[in-house]
């Protein structure tokens, strides 16, 4: 399945190389038909519609024959693009565009309860390591508590499965946003034992061509001459497709995932340099001599290598052979008392003191994880 969305920031303009080539391993495929089954005629909501991920989620389920389609984005120009788009394409599916923000705890509860959804998908995040490091007020405020928001409502409203977008971040995690995705993480994991609604999480790697992606980077690099700037010489990172990430979530409506979380098997990391020359040399042109990489140093929050398991988590082959879970026993939080912490942090409006607050809850979050030796 292939994007035809508008021309959009992601995935665009992609004929000098073929995404599948940069991941050093054949593209997973997986149980479409089982797919099929578990989204025909059901109610799908999708947040962060607009954005890179939640716009394909939304392409390949359409594709899939539900009954009926919400989308939920702050953006409105994306959102009347994805609603044009899809709809003269789909005309028997009903689909909804709703402008909103997930932090939005009435707006939520309006458009949940209005529309009652079978299986909510969550792709809504802010999700660029440097740029939360500069601004962990809105981390928090989104990534914990708007899916907090979420999460609770469709407990309430008797939503039957709720899938959840994570990242390799959130393991171990050197940065505000993997902190925070790491506790939405643990606070769905606590969840599912207190509801009827089937919570997954997926964990995403680098999602090649997405919004903020090195890919979109470096082709604008490579087009404008050089040079291509790489943060480190031995950084390397879990690659996989645009399709191959919403084909994992799609997976994760599968009864065996009921309560898990889930990944793909994506092979050994991939270098960051190496991906850089492959892309130079696929336009024609030689490293080094046509167009120079050079090398910037590891961006505030970001790590050299990312892992897929925590220190309590075990890996274990799933239903799939290309997927794998990552096992632990849940660990028992009192959300309540951290929300509240969080919250009195939001409320002083200090940077310092959201992000020391975060790693007071947080005991694995530590930005140390980002020393590495000299480039």
């Amino acid at each position: 399945m292939t994007r035809t969305l508008p021309d959009r920031h992601s995935q665009e303009n992609q004929s000098a190389f073929n995404l599948s080539q940069l991941l050093s391993r054949e593209p997973i495929q997986t149980d479409n038909a089982h797919i099929r089954k578990q989204i025909s005629n059901a109610v799908i909501l999708i947040t962060g519609a607009a954005g890179s991920i939640g716009s394909e989620l939304a392409m390949q389920v359409c594709q899939l024959n539900p009954k009926s389609l919400i989308l939920i984005d702050q953006s409105e120009t994306l959102l009347t693009e994805m609603e044009v788009a899809l709809q003269p394409r789909y005309p028997h599916i009903r689909l909804t565009a709703f402008i909103g923000d997930i932090t939005d705890s009435l707006r939520m509860e309006q458009i949940i309860r209005q529309m009652q959804p079978d299986i909510l998908f969550h792709a809504a995040a802010y999700k660029h390591v440097p740029v939360m490091e500069k601004h962990p007020y809105e981390a928090v405020r989104t990534n914990i508590f708007g899916t907090k928001i979420l999460v609770d409502l469709a407990v309430r409203y008797g939503v039957k499965q709720f899938i959840f977008i994570s990242t390799d971040k959130a393991v171990r995690p050197a940065s505000v946003m993997g902190a925070t995705k790491r506790l939405a993480e643990l606070y769905i994991r606590q969840s599912c034992e207190q509801s009827g609604t089937k919570f997954t999480i997926t964990r995403f790697g680098n999602v090649l061509g997405s919004s903020g992606s090195f890919i979109n980077i470096f082709k604008k690099q490579i087009e404008d001459g050089g040079p291509v700037t790489v943060t480190h010489r031995d950084a390397s990172r879990y690659l996989m497709t645009p399709d191959e990430a919403c084909q994992l979530v799609l997976q994760a409506t599968s009864s065996d995932y009921y309560g898990k979380i889930v990944f793909f098997d994506m092979g050994r990391p991939v270098s960051v340099q190496a991906v850089a020359g492959q892309m130079i040399r696929s336009a024609g042109l030689t490293p080094h001599l046509d167009i120079c990489i050079c090398y910037t140093g590891l961006r505030p929050g970001e790590k050299l290598h990312e892992d897929l398991l925590n220190d309590d988590e075990t890996e274990i082959p799933a239903a799939h052979s290309g997927m794998r879970i990552a096992a632990s026993d849940n660990r028992s939080l009192n959300f309540e008392t951290i929300f509240k912490k969080l919250s009195t942090a939001l409320n002083s409006a200090n940077p310092g003191q959201i992000v020391a607050t975060l790693k007071q809850i947080l005991p694995e979050y530590d930005d140390a994880a980002l020393m590495c030796r000299p480039m």
